[in-house]
């Protein structure tokens, strides 16, 4: 089993601020099924909606366990 195979189908959350960095994140991980978010607000409506196997969780402004308690 390769090491993509194991994120194969995995619905993540990708949360930054710098939009080169979502679509560098999302290019590497085009295996799997990717929202993205560049706000605090956009995430957390994202994950009040939704379920997802992985955040990644990089802004800055706001207290970001924030968006984990959700």
């Amino acid at each position: 089993m390769s090491d993509s195979s194991l994120l194969d189908g995995k619905k993540i959350l990708i949360v930054d601020d710098e939009l080169d960095v979502l679509d560098a994140l999302e290019e590497l991980l085009s295996m799997c099924n990717v929202a993205r978010a560049s706000t605090f607000d956009e995430a957390k409506e994202m994950l009040e909606s939704q379920d997802f196997d992985i955040v990644v969780l990089d802004i800055m402004g706001v207290d970001g366990y924030r968006l984990l308690d959700i």
